[in-house]
């Protein structure tokens, strides 16, 4: 695969391919191990395809596709940090994960800044997510693309892990004008 080929990625709503839900489940799973279990029914169809958005509609999950096979997907979901400080914010982006065969072509960038566009579009005030200490620097990257940390969370213990984490915070109608 190659960025420079231009990849026929296609971007679709979970409720558009009912089809690959068992993959984005099984891919989800497996990229976040510690959500197996544990995943709130705030991430809506994904977890239980009976669950229907809200009037905003989120929960809303992006799926990427190549050639109608599934390689990535990302999601809006009303909450997904119990933390006392931001268990009442959101919405939140989340669950944002690309097949490592199909990494560093700009699938992930492309989720990201579609959920972005639809939160903008949907006329979202403020938008928030997460990040973890992790092998890439995941907090610069964010920033390179409009996000600002609000705060971080040196100790946070949600009963998985006690990872340190960044809480940011964008606002999307600054990125994307409707």
């Amino acid at each position: 695969f190659s960025r420079k080929a231009g990849l026929p990625i296609k971007i679709q709503p979970l409720s558009e391919v009912p089809a690959l839900r068992e993959d984005v489940y099984r891919h989800f799973v497996t990229e976040w191990p510690k959500a197996a279990g544990h995943a709130p029914k705030t991430w809506g169809n994904i977890i239980d395809p009976a669950i229907a958005p809200n009037r905003s509609e989120i929960p809303l999950t992006l799926v990427a596709t190549l050639d109608g096979l599934y390689v990535g997907q990302g999601s809006l979901v009303a909450h997904d940090l119990d933390h006392r400080l931001y268990k009442d914010r959101g919405p939140w982006m989340g669950g944002l994960c690309v097949l490592p065969e199909v990494r560093r072509h700009g699938i992930g960038q492309m989720l990201h800044f579609e959920r972005l566009r639809i939160a903008a579009e949907k006329q979202i005030g403020k938008l928030f997510l997460y990040t973890e200490k992790r092998p890439y620097p995941t907090v610069s990257l964010y920033q390179r693309f409009g996000w600002r940390i609000e705060c971080e969370i040196p100790d946070f213990d949600d009963g998985i892990t006690t990872e340190r984490r960044w809480v940011m915070v964008v606002k999307p109608r600054e990125i994307f004008t409707t």
